[in-house]
């Protein structure tokens, strides 16, 4: 397990050594590869945090092991203009149109703290379905 969060204080780092989790010892501004399946805990992050964590991934071989715990980028794209999404997080676009979305229960939105975040995949049996264009879809300069 490996975490990074830039406002770690000195107890966060203390416990994370306890439990034995990794710290990502620089900001890699999200662009983790996921070379086997791998969750993302990333509530509330900004839209292109999860961009750049789409980008580092965005293949056939590696998109579904991609699983992101956070804001529902269906939110974002029904919210804001298009060509403000195209030019700061350009990736949420299409994936929106192949993501699968489970939503927190409502439950837990008492407080608005879960409001908007769900657990986002990309199954394999989608992806094994997009034509070649599509991962052409977002230009390689957008990155």
């Amino acid at each position: 397990m490996y975490i990074f969060d830039p406002v770690m204080t000195e107890l966060d780092i203390e416990l994370c050594k306890l439990h034995k989790i990794e710290i990502i010892a620089e900001n890699e501004d999200g662009k983790r590869l996921a070379e086997k399946p791998t969750l993302f805990y990333m509530p509330h992050c900004g839209r292109g945090l999860y961009s750049n964590t789409l980008s580092a991934n965005w293949n056939e071989k590696h998109l579904p092991n991609v699983t992101i715990i956070g804001n529902r980028f269906d939110m974002y794209v029904g919210s804001q203009l298009e060509k403000d999404l195209k030019r700061e997080c350009p990736y949420l676009l299409p994936a929106v149109d192949i993501l699968d979305v489970v939503l927190f229960p409502k439950e837990f939105d008492n407080n608005q703290i879960f409001s908007d975040l769900s657990i986002q995949t990309f199954p394999k049996e989608t992806i094994d379905k997009l034509e070649p264009e599509f991962w052409l879809s977002v230009p390689k300069d957008a990155v």
